[in-house]
């Protein structure tokens, strides 16, 4: 049985224009953790950042996470699904080379100079790339909308999926946080990631 895996590699749009970039993305980045993680993200080269996730069905809820803990640094993100030789000797993504890295540094060289938030999917199965990046296309739009405040709410109510909890959480109001939640697209968002997460279980697992 071939097991497939995600290599996920991003760097920072216009890190330079940041000041004190290297210990603020430090600090956002050493705190992003997931069971779904063979090895935690790290950084390279200063504004690049990789890890392998293991569990591919949770690549939507992985890189939703990843903006969010790396706001207001937006994010170019590549992603690609496939084997990868000796992966059990792996701690840090970036010791490791291979076809599928190869793969998926080559994308993110494709899409460097674009100055908004981007995913793109690399696969075996083009017509798996068209889908995954044209969906990807529409969601990469709608949360690079999303205020800190909306990106908090959210985070929260994925977490507990309830609006009185999160509006205690936030110390504001029931209508506020449904209101916050509804005006981010968050039922939209929401079905996308259920729907990409099930084709990924049936396609990769």
């Amino acid at each position: 049985m071939i097991t497939n895996y995600a290599v996920i590699t991003a760097d920072v749009i216009g890190s330079r224009d940041y000041e004190d970039f290297d210990n603020r993305f430090y600090n956002r980045i050493k705190e992003m953790d997931s069971d779904c993680l063979l090895t935690p993200f790290k950084i390279s080269r200063g504004d690049e950042i990789q890890a392998i996730c293991n569990e591919v069905y949770c690549i939507p809820m992985v890189l939703r996470h990843l903006r969010y803990r790396c706001h207001p640094f937006a994010l170019r993100i590549a992603v690609g699904i496939g084997e990868i030789k000796n992966v059990e000797k792996t701690e840090n993504s970036w010791d490791k080379n291979g076809p599928l890295f190869n793969k998926v540094r080559d994308i993110l060289e494709e899409i460097k100079d674009e100055d908004k938030p981007l995913t793109r999917f690399i696969t075996e199965d083009e017509n798996m790339n068209i889908y995954l990046n044209t969906i990807y296309s529409l969601i990469d739009k709608i949360m690079d909308n999303w205020s800190i405040k909306q990106w908090e709410a959210i985070q929260l109510y994925y977490k507990n999926k309830n609006l009185k909890k999160v509006g205690k959480l936030l110390n504001i109001t029931y209508q506020s946080t449904h209101e916050r939640i509804q005006r981010s697209n968050w039922n939209t968002i929401d079905y996308c990631e259920k729907n990409i997460s099930l084709l990924l279980k049936k396609e990769f697992m």
